[in-house]
Protein backbone atom coordinates (compact mmCIF):
# COMPACT_ATOMS: atom_id res chain seq x y z
CA UNK A 1 0.00 0.00 0.00
CA UNK A 2 1.38 3.28 -1.06
CA UNK A 3 1.79 5.65 1.89
CA UNK A 4 1.80 9.45 1.26
CA UNK A 5 3.31 11.85 4.29
CA UNK A 6 0.42 14.03 5.54
CA UNK A 7 0.80 17.67 5.38
CA UNK A 8 -1.00 20.38 6.06
CA UNK A 9 -3.11 22.32 3.25
CA UNK A 10 -1.08 25.67 2.09
CA UNK A 11 -3.32 28.71 3.37
CA UNK A 12 -3.80 30.45 -0.53
CA UNK A 13 -4.69 33.78 0.91
CA UNK A 14 -0.72 33.60 2.55
CA UNK A 15 0.22 32.96 -1.23
CA UNK A 16 -1.84 35.89 -2.54
CA UNK A 17 -1.07 38.11 0.54
CA UNK A 18 3.04 37.69 -0.32
CA UNK A 19 3.02 37.80 -3.79
CA UNK A 20 0.79 41.66 -3.56
CA UNK A 21 3.58 42.60 -0.81
CA UNK A 22 6.41 41.64 -2.76
CA UNK A 23 5.16 43.29 -5.99
CA UNK A 24 4.45 46.01 -3.68
CA UNK A 25 7.92 46.68 -1.97
CA UNK A 26 9.02 46.57 -6.42
CA UNK A 27 6.51 49.27 -6.83
CA UNK A 28 7.37 51.43 -4.08
CA UNK A 29 11.24 51.46 -5.10
CA UNK A 30 10.76 52.00 -8.96
CA UNK A 31 8.04 55.20 -7.53
CA UNK A 32 11.38 56.10 -5.37
CA UNK A 33 13.54 55.82 -8.52
CA UNK A 34 11.38 57.97 -11.07
CA UNK A 35 10.55 61.58 -10.76
CA UNK A 36 7.34 61.63 -8.57
CA UNK A 37 7.02 63.53 -5.74
CA UNK A 38 4.59 65.40 -3.14
CA UNK A 39 6.74 69.24 -3.97
CA UNK A 40 5.60 68.32 -7.81
CA UNK A 41 3.22 71.09 -9.28
CA UNK A 42 2.44 68.45 -11.66
CA UNK A 43 -0.81 66.57 -10.28
CA UNK A 44 0.19 62.86 -11.67
CA UNK A 45 3.50 63.35 -9.86
CA UNK A 46 1.27 64.22 -6.57
CA UNK A 47 -0.91 61.45 -6.96
CA UNK A 48 1.97 58.62 -7.73
CA UNK A 49 3.54 59.82 -4.33
CA UNK A 50 0.83 59.11 -2.65
CA UNK A 51 -0.17 55.92 -3.85
CA UNK A 52 3.34 54.55 -3.19
CA UNK A 53 2.81 56.07 0.55
CA UNK A 54 -0.53 53.57 0.51
CA UNK A 55 1.52 50.59 -0.93
CA UNK A 56 4.13 50.78 2.20
CA UNK A 57 2.13 48.81 4.02
CA UNK A 58 3.92 45.83 1.74
CA UNK A 59 6.89 45.47 4.49
CA UNK A 60 4.67 45.31 7.71
CA UNK A 61 2.32 42.33 5.59
CA UNK A 62 5.70 40.40 5.67
CA UNK A 63 5.51 39.93 9.18
CA UNK A 64 1.96 39.12 9.50
CA UNK A 65 2.87 36.95 6.81
CA UNK A 66 5.96 35.59 8.25
CA UNK A 67 3.71 34.86 11.90
CA UNK A 68 0.80 33.48 10.16
CA UNK A 69 2.68 30.70 8.43
CA UNK A 70 4.55 29.78 11.63
CA UNK A 71 1.23 29.74 13.77
CA UNK A 72 -0.20 28.14 11.63
CA UNK A 73 1.81 25.56 11.14
CA UNK A 74 3.67 25.17 14.93
CA UNK A 75 0.66 25.68 17.18
CA UNK A 76 2.30 23.68 19.76
CA UNK A 77 5.55 24.09 19.26
CA UNK A 78 8.47 24.61 16.54
CA UNK A 79 10.31 21.84 15.41
CA UNK A 80 13.91 21.05 16.80
CA UNK A 81 15.56 22.80 14.17
CA UNK A 82 13.42 25.77 13.61
CA UNK A 83 16.07 28.62 14.14
CA UNK A 84 18.73 26.69 12.20
CA UNK A 85 16.80 26.44 9.59
CA UNK A 86 15.55 29.99 8.91
CA UNK A 87 19.77 30.89 9.59
CA UNK A 88 20.83 28.74 6.89
CA UNK A 89 17.92 30.07 4.73
CA UNK A 90 17.04 33.21 5.35
CA UNK A 91 19.97 34.83 7.51
CA UNK A 92 22.93 33.81 5.66
CA UNK A 93 21.28 34.98 2.72
CA UNK A 94 21.02 38.45 4.55
CA UNK A 95 24.52 39.04 5.37
CA UNK A 96 25.62 38.01 1.92
CA UNK A 97 23.59 40.70 0.71
CA UNK A 98 24.78 42.86 3.09
CA UNK A 99 27.97 42.38 1.72
CA UNK A 100 26.91 42.32 -1.57
CA UNK A 101 25.33 45.42 -1.83
CA UNK A 102 28.06 47.43 0.51
CA UNK A 103 30.76 46.18 -2.18
CA UNK A 104 29.23 47.66 -5.13
CA UNK A 105 28.14 50.77 -3.33
CA UNK A 106 31.49 51.66 -2.31
CA UNK A 107 33.57 49.34 -4.73
CA UNK A 108 35.61 52.80 -5.86
CA UNK A 109 36.45 53.88 -2.13
CA UNK A 110 38.65 50.31 -1.22
CA UNK A 111 38.66 47.54 0.91
CA UNK A 112 37.75 49.27 4.48
CA UNK A 113 34.56 51.31 3.03
CA UNK A 114 33.24 48.00 2.01
CA UNK A 115 33.73 46.91 4.94
CA UNK A 116 32.44 49.34 7.49
CA UNK A 117 29.01 49.15 5.20
CA UNK A 118 29.06 45.62 5.26
CA UNK A 119 29.16 45.88 9.41
CA UNK A 120 26.45 48.20 9.20
CA UNK A 121 24.49 46.77 6.28
CA UNK A 122 24.62 43.21 8.97
CA UNK A 123 24.04 44.79 12.25
CA UNK A 124 21.82 48.30 11.84
CA UNK A 125 20.36 46.90 8.54
CA UNK A 126 21.38 49.93 6.31
CA UNK A 127 20.30 48.49 3.60
CA UNK A 128 16.30 47.25 2.07
CA UNK A 129 17.37 43.77 3.65
CA UNK A 130 16.51 45.17 7.07
CA UNK A 131 12.69 43.16 6.90
CA UNK A 132 15.84 40.45 8.11
CA UNK A 133 16.69 41.48 11.49
CA UNK A 134 13.03 42.21 12.85
CA UNK A 135 11.43 39.04 11.61
CA UNK A 136 14.15 37.13 13.64
CA UNK A 137 13.38 38.94 16.52
CA UNK A 138 9.84 37.58 16.19
CA UNK A 139 11.11 34.10 15.72
CA UNK A 140 12.54 34.17 19.49
CA UNK A 141 9.31 36.20 20.42
CA UNK A 142 7.02 33.47 18.97
CA UNK A 143 8.88 30.76 20.85
CA UNK A 144 8.52 32.37 24.44
CA UNK A 145 5.23 34.15 23.84
CA UNK A 146 4.01 30.46 22.71
CA UNK A 147 4.58 29.21 26.07
CA UNK A 148 2.79 31.75 28.04
CA UNK A 149 0.12 32.33 25.27
CA UNK A 150 -2.80 31.01 27.82
CA UNK A 151 -2.53 33.71 30.73
CA UNK A 152 -3.87 36.02 28.32
CA UNK A 153 -6.78 37.07 26.39
CA UNK A 154 -6.24 37.43 22.48
CA UNK A 155 -8.30 41.11 23.42
CA UNK A 156 -5.76 42.23 25.59
CA UNK A 157 -2.65 41.25 23.56
CA UNK A 158 -3.92 42.66 20.62
CA UNK A 159 -5.02 45.89 22.02
CA UNK A 160 -2.14 46.20 24.07
CA UNK A 161 0.53 45.61 21.43
CA UNK A 162 -1.42 48.22 19.48
CA UNK A 163 -1.05 50.72 22.14
CA UNK A 164 3.02 50.04 22.39
CA UNK A 165 3.15 49.98 18.92
CA UNK A 166 1.44 53.49 18.47
CA UNK A 167 3.26 55.06 21.22
CA UNK A 168 6.42 53.56 19.78
CA UNK A 169 5.88 54.88 16.34
CA UNK A 170 4.71 57.77 17.92
CA UNK A 171 7.22 58.98 19.92
CA UNK A 172 9.78 59.15 16.55
CA UNK A 173 7.28 60.63 14.23
CA UNK A 174 6.17 63.67 17.07
CA UNK A 175 9.41 63.99 18.88
CA UNK A 176 12.28 66.20 17.47
CA UNK A 177 15.42 64.20 17.59
CA UNK A 178 17.83 65.09 20.76
CA UNK A 179 21.06 66.89 20.29
CA UNK A 180 22.80 63.69 21.19
CA UNK A 181 25.50 62.59 18.86
CA UNK A 182 23.92 60.45 15.70
CA UNK A 183 20.27 61.30 16.38
CA UNK A 184 19.37 61.71 12.96
CA UNK A 185 20.28 58.39 12.47
CA UNK A 186 18.54 56.75 15.55
CA UNK A 187 15.19 58.97 14.54
CA UNK A 188 15.07 57.78 10.95
CA UNK A 189 16.91 54.78 10.17
CA UNK A 190 17.83 52.24 13.87
CA UNK A 191 14.62 53.12 15.34
CA UNK A 192 12.57 50.85 12.82
CA UNK A 193 14.66 47.68 13.79
CA UNK A 194 13.39 46.80 17.29
CA UNK A 195 10.37 44.96 17.62
CA UNK A 196 8.06 47.28 18.77
CA UNK A 197 8.03 49.14 15.68
CA UNK A 198 6.21 46.36 14.39
CA UNK A 199 4.66 44.30 16.96
CA UNK A 200 1.08 45.03 16.89
CA UNK A 201 1.45 43.11 12.50
CA UNK A 202 2.77 39.93 14.34
CA UNK A 203 0.27 39.34 17.22
CA UNK A 204 -2.39 39.76 14.52
CA UNK A 205 -0.46 37.10 12.68
CA UNK A 206 -0.49 35.19 15.51
CA UNK A 207 -3.74 34.97 15.83
CA UNK A 208 -4.79 34.94 12.60
CA UNK A 209 -2.41 32.07 11.80
CA UNK A 210 -3.32 30.00 15.56
CA UNK A 211 -6.99 30.55 14.87
CA UNK A 212 -7.28 30.48 10.72
CA UNK A 213 -10.91 29.11 10.28
CA UNK A 214 -12.02 31.69 13.61
CA UNK A 215 -10.10 34.39 11.79
CA UNK A 216 -11.74 34.01 8.48
CA UNK A 217 -15.45 33.83 9.73
CA UNK A 218 -14.65 36.94 11.72
CA UNK A 219 -13.28 39.10 8.41
CA UNK A 220 -16.63 37.37 6.92
CA UNK A 221 -18.88 38.83 9.88
CA UNK A 222 -17.22 42.19 10.16
CA UNK A 223 -16.58 43.03 6.81
CA UNK A 224 -18.27 46.33 5.94
CA UNK A 225 -16.63 47.47 9.38
CA UNK A 226 -13.37 46.39 8.21
CA UNK A 227 -13.68 48.00 4.57
CA UNK A 228 -14.79 50.94 6.19
CA UNK A 229 -11.66 51.47 8.22
CA UNK A 230 -9.56 50.68 5.38
CA UNK A 231 -10.92 53.29 3.65
CA UNK A 232 -10.88 56.09 6.45
CA UNK A 233 -7.33 55.53 7.49
CA UNK A 234 -6.30 55.00 3.49
CA UNK A 235 -7.82 59.21 3.85
CA UNK A 236 -6.18 59.87 7.25
CA UNK A 237 -2.60 58.80 5.52
CA UNK A 238 -3.20 61.30 2.20
CA UNK A 239 -4.43 63.80 4.21
CA UNK A 240 -1.66 63.74 6.81
CA UNK A 241 0.48 64.11 4.07
CA UNK A 242 -0.99 66.36 2.39
CA UNK A 243 -1.28 69.04 5.66
CA UNK A 244 2.29 68.49 6.62
CA UNK A 245 1.04 66.72 9.85
CA UNK A 246 3.60 64.05 8.59
CA UNK A 247 5.68 63.76 5.83
CA UNK A 248 8.44 60.98 5.76
CA UNK A 249 7.46 58.37 2.92
CA UNK A 250 7.75 55.04 5.01
CA UNK A 251 5.92 52.46 6.86
CA UNK A 252 6.81 53.78 10.26
CA UNK A 253 4.38 56.44 10.46
CA UNK A 254 1.12 55.70 13.07
CA UNK A 255 -1.41 56.62 10.31
CA UNK A 256 0.21 53.87 8.23
CA UNK A 257 0.27 51.75 10.87
CA UNK A 258 -3.53 52.05 11.51
CA UNK A 259 -4.10 51.85 7.01
CA UNK A 260 -1.39 48.97 6.97
CA UNK A 261 -3.58 46.73 9.44
CA UNK A 262 -6.73 47.53 7.71
CA UNK A 263 -5.22 46.59 4.32
CA UNK A 264 -4.16 43.52 5.61
CA UNK A 265 -7.63 42.03 6.94
CA UNK A 266 -9.23 43.58 3.68
CA UNK A 267 -6.72 41.82 1.41
CA UNK A 268 -7.04 38.73 3.18
CA UNK A 269 -10.78 38.31 3.55
CA UNK A 270 -10.42 39.06 -0.60
CA UNK A 271 -8.02 36.57 -1.07
CA UNK A 272 -10.10 34.09 1.10
CA UNK A 273 -12.60 34.36 -1.94
CA UNK A 274 -10.46 33.13 -4.38
CA UNK A 275 -10.87 29.91 -5.24
CA UNK A 276 -7.97 29.44 -7.99
CA UNK A 277 -4.81 31.78 -7.56
CA UNK A 278 -3.60 33.21 -10.76
CA UNK A 279 -0.35 30.93 -11.51
CA UNK A 280 1.56 34.77 -11.85
CA UNK A 281 0.87 35.13 -8.74
CA UNK A 282 2.06 32.16 -7.66
CA UNK A 283 4.78 32.33 -9.38
CA UNK A 284 5.81 35.29 -7.36
CA UNK A 285 5.07 33.88 -4.34
CA UNK A 286 7.21 30.85 -4.96
CA UNK A 287 10.37 33.45 -5.83
CA UNK A 288 9.22 36.48 -3.26
CA UNK A 289 12.20 36.43 -1.35
CA UNK A 290 14.75 36.33 -4.09
CA UNK A 291 12.89 39.48 -5.95
CA UNK A 292 13.10 41.25 -2.53
CA UNK A 293 16.61 40.68 -2.00
CA UNK A 294 17.80 41.64 -5.68
CA UNK A 295 15.33 43.89 -7.08
CA UNK A 296 17.39 46.74 -6.31
CA UNK A 297 20.70 45.31 -8.25
CA UNK A 298 18.88 45.01 -11.32
CA UNK A 299 17.30 48.75 -11.11
CA UNK A 300 20.48 49.95 -10.70
CA UNK A 301 21.83 47.88 -13.33
CA UNK A 302 19.89 46.52 -16.04
CA UNK A 303 16.98 49.26 -15.71
CA UNK A 304 19.63 51.80 -15.65
CA UNK A 305 20.74 50.70 -19.33
CA UNK A 306 17.57 49.91 -20.77
CA UNK A 307 16.43 54.00 -19.80
CA UNK A 308 19.82 54.66 -20.75
CA UNK A 309 19.54 53.32 -24.64
CA UNK A 310 15.98 54.32 -24.51
CA UNK A 311 15.39 57.65 -23.60
CA UNK A 312 11.63 57.58 -24.79
CA UNK A 313 11.40 55.74 -21.96
CA UNK A 314 12.80 58.36 -19.31
CA UNK A 315 9.28 59.21 -18.50
CA UNK A 316 7.31 58.75 -15.07
CA UNK A 317 5.05 55.77 -16.55
CA UNK A 318 8.32 54.68 -18.75
CA UNK A 319 10.65 54.45 -15.37
CA UNK A 320 8.00 52.72 -13.11
CA UNK A 321 7.14 50.20 -15.90
CA UNK A 322 10.91 49.62 -16.96
CA UNK A 323 11.74 48.79 -13.20
CA UNK A 324 8.58 47.27 -12.85
CA UNK A 325 9.17 44.69 -15.39
CA UNK A 326 13.16 44.42 -15.00
CA UNK A 327 12.71 44.10 -10.67
CA UNK A 328 10.14 41.00 -11.37
CA UNK A 329 11.38 39.23 -14.36
CA UNK A 330 15.56 39.53 -14.14
CA UNK A 331 15.82 37.94 -10.18
CA UNK A 332 13.77 34.54 -11.04
CA UNK A 333 16.16 33.11 -13.44
CA UNK A 334 18.94 34.44 -11.20
CA UNK A 335 17.20 32.70 -8.27
CA UNK A 336 16.35 29.80 -10.05
CA UNK A 337 20.07 28.88 -11.51
CA UNK A 338 21.71 29.54 -7.80
CA UNK A 339 19.16 27.05 -6.30
CA UNK A 340 20.49 24.44 -8.89
CA UNK A 341 23.86 24.71 -7.12
CA UNK A 342 24.31 23.48 -3.44
CA UNK A 343 25.76 26.61 -1.95
CA UNK A 344 22.63 28.71 -3.94
CA UNK A 345 19.98 28.62 -1.26
CA UNK A 346 22.60 30.05 1.39
CA UNK A 347 23.34 32.97 -1.01
CA UNK A 348 19.97 34.12 -2.03
CA UNK A 349 17.32 32.09 0.07
CA UNK A 350 15.21 28.81 -1.09
CA UNK A 351 11.96 28.77 -3.88
CA UNK A 352 9.18 28.43 -1.95
CA UNK A 353 8.00 24.49 -3.60
CA UNK A 354 3.55 24.84 -3.63
CA UNK A 355 1.53 21.91 -2.14
CA UNK A 356 1.06 20.20 -5.61
CA UNK A 357 4.95 20.24 -6.23
CA UNK A 358 5.59 18.90 -2.63
CA UNK A 359 3.40 16.16 -2.58
CA UNK A 360 4.61 14.72 -6.25
CA UNK A 361 7.69 14.87 -4.95
CA UNK A 362 7.24 13.06 -1.47
CA UNK A 363 4.98 10.67 -3.82
CA UNK A 364 7.74 9.52 -6.37
CA UNK A 365 10.01 9.24 -3.57
CA UNK A 366 8.46 7.11 -1.46
CA UNK A 367 7.61 4.79 -4.67
CA UNK A 368 9.52 2.41 -5.78
CA UNK A 369 8.85 0.89 -9.21
CA UNK A 370 9.57 -2.87 -10.51
CA UNK A 371 9.95 -4.53 -13.46
CA UNK A 372 6.84 -7.43 -13.77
Amino acid sequence: MLKVECMKNKVSEITILRSLACLSVVLIHAITRSSANFASENTIDVLVSYLQLLLMYGTPMFVFISEFVIAYNYRDKVPNQFILKRVKFILLPFICMGIFYAAISNYTNGFHAILVQSIRNIVLGEFHGYFVLIIFQFYFLHIIFNKIEKFFSPKFVLIFSLLINLIYLGFFNFIQPFDIPYANDIWYYYSWIPFPGWIIYFFIGYYAGAHYEYFKTWLNKNRKWIISSWILTGIIVILFQHFNILTVTSSKRVDVLLFTISTILVLFHIASKIKHVPKFLILINQYSFGIYLLHPFFHRTISNVILAKMPQFNTLFGTISIDMLVGILCPIPMVYLLNKTKIGPYIIGKIRVNSKQKLKSRWFHSTKFHEM
